[in-house]
């Protein structure tokens, strides 16, 4: 099995564990899967902090410097906060039977199960009150499926997200063309 694995990661390993691997044999080496994600984004924020975690830049580890330099980049702009603010105003003012009240709940309910299951959590800085909430992702991929994108002005062909500190953040085009593929 280790020979196994370390056929599907080699590709991906650095060259001065590679060379290590092929000096001391890969009987002297442990793989483990320590976490997993969902998204190149969350790898790599993951990956930066186990970096960190177990100091393991060479020379003590196999981690280059400049992996850490781009992680760093990346956990940096991962560690953004995104919020969506969800206004119950007018949600059954088309209802008009108590069937279109039921639909239109049970909908919701659906679509706030799958936000829960996708980690996107209610703001917990008082960002409730009668007729809103407000919704808080530190995951861009996930804000933009689960539609917290919107057009700024007059502008329709960018979208935008809000960070948690009102900083409206230009969402890369590349993204949004990787959500449409996925939703097909």
């Amino acid at each position: 099995m280790k020979k196994e694995l370390y056929e599907k990661i080699k590709g991906s390993l650095p060259e001065n564990l590679k060379k290590d691997i092929e000096k001391y044999g890969l009987e002297s080496f442990e793989f483990e899967i320590l976490d997993s994600a969902q998204s190149q984004e969350e790898l790599d924020r993951k990956q930066a902090e186990y970096i960190n975690k177990y100091n393991s830049l060479e020379p003590l580890g196999y981690n280059l410097p400049e992996d850490i330099y781009k992680k760093k980049e990346i956990m940096i702009e991962s560690k953004k906060k995104y919020i969506s603010t969800w206004r119950n105003k007018w949600i059954t003012s088309q209802a008009s039977t108590i069937d279109d009240f039921i639909s239109t709940f049970e909908a919701l309910a659906k679509q706030f199960r799958q936000w829960k299951e996708w980690g996107i959590k209610l703001h917990d800085d008082g960002a409730v009150g009668d007729d809103y909430a407000t919704f808080i992702t530190d995951d861009m991929d996930v804000a933009i499926k689960a539609g917290f994108t919107f057009y700024s002005g007059d502008d329709r062909e960018t979208e935008y997200l809000t960070t948690l500190t009102g900083e409206e953040i230009k969402v890369p085009k590349e993204k949004l063309l990787r959500q449409e593929e996925s939703k097909n």
